[in-house]
């Protein structure tokens, strides 16, 4: 699979010494890829490619680069958006969008590095699939399209960002088990529940808030469930430095 990669920066030496950096780190890791740089943002909009990454400045003359990332994760909602700037204040705002990384000026080496290979292993886990059955009929569900998982006695019901929520025909525990396998991105608030951290919006002692696509979701935390589900959530935040 060769990766779509854009870089957006209305400063052309910036945008040549960050697209260099982004080769030079995806060329150590025999990664294939096509990058496309763009000094303007509205030629950026105006393109049709869809986009695995795209990293953006985030001052650049009229345009706002969280307006732009907000106008692409329209278009492919899986894109990895890393936002570039000098000016902090903007966090609270990019995080609205839920971009992949924030980096500052100049961009760290070692931070980009890391940044590009959480996204990679992200777009990795997004081919991953399990197997579930409907009325006996099979579905292949993507791993990382599961909200969250729901113990209803019997069968186990499913919340998709794919499409409407479903029963499944298996156990609990069987899905539990099959996820469990294959990505390390869920965890358990309460035993009728597993959920996908990455849609996580806050938690507490109580309740886990969930949201996708204006959606909100929210499901019971146990007391005993608090402290791994706690440690996970800080292990994967550790991911994102």
């Amino acid at each position: 699979m060769k990766l779509r990669i854009a870089v957006c920066d209305d400063e052309e030496e910036i945008l040549k010494k960050e697209s260099c950096m982004i080769k030079e780190i995806l060329d150590d890791k025999n990664i294939k890829y096509q990058l496309d740089e763009y000094i303007s943002p509205k030629k950026l909009l105006s393109s049709q490619i869809l986009y695995d990454m795209v990293f953006l400045d985030i001052e650049m003359d009229s345009f706002n680069g969280i307006d732009v990332g907000a106008k692409l994760m329209q278009r492919k909602n899986d894109s990895y958006i890393f936002f570039i700037t000098n000016y902090p204040i903007y966090m609270d705002k990019a995080l609205d969008i839920r971009p992949h990384r924030y980096l500052s000026k100049p961009v760290d080496y070692d931070r980009l590095s890391s940044g590009i290979e959480s996204a990679l292993k992200k777009i990795g886990d997004s081919t991953k699939i399990i197997t579930v059955t409907c009325n006996k009929q099979v579905y292949n569900i993507p791993i990382a399209s599961i909200i969250f998982i729901e113990n209803t006695g019997r069968h186990t019901k499913l919340y998709l960002t794919s499409r409407p929520a479903f029963v499944a025909d298996e156990i609990f525990s069987r899905i539990k088990d099959k996820i469990e396998r294959e990505v390390d991105f869920f965890a358990t608030p309460q035993q009728s529940y597993y959920v996908n951290m990455r849609f996580v919006d806050d938690y507490d002692k109580n309740n886990v808030i969930l949201s996708y696509a204006g959606k909100t979701y929210r499901v019971d935390m146990s007391r005993r469930g608090y402290k791994g589900f706690n440690d996970k959530m800080f292990a994967q935040a550790k991911l994102l430095r």
